[in-house]
């Protein structure tokens, strides 16, 4: 058994469009704006590629998150900060229905995506 289900090729480029999203939206709002210039030099936008943090926040499931991070006295800055936030208080991973295609579930940090 694999531990992590095979994926498509469509499922792996939104997980990489996703993940540069992230990282973009920290880099900008953390004001490394040489930084966020030089990953943009190095891996440009494509076509694909996600600009809206609304789109990000929804894509992975993060709506619960950003709303909980917006009622703190001192909400984290980016999206990324607060996914990890939720993987480091989180212990217990959730299963997901229809992770690998052996039918096996995936697991998953439940806060970081928004679960009860």
């Amino acid at each position: 058994r694999e531990p992590w289900p095979l994926m498509s090729d469509d499922t792996t480029e939104s997980a990489r469009e996703h993940a540069d999203a992230l990282v973009r939206e920290h880099l900008a709002r953390r004001g490394l704006r040489q930084t966020l210039a030089a990953m943009d030099s190095e891996a440009p936008r494509t076509q694909h590629a996600i600009s809206s943090r609304v789109a990000v926040a929804k894509g992975l499931k993060m709506d619960r998150l950003v709303r909980r991070n917006k009622e703190r006295d001192a909400p984290l800055a980016s999206l990324l900060e607060m996914l990890c936030e939720a993987l480091e208080l989180n212990e217990r991973p959730i299963r997901i229905e229809g992770g690998a295609s052996n039918g096996a579930p995936t697991a998953v940090a439940a806060h970081a995506l928004g679960a009860a």
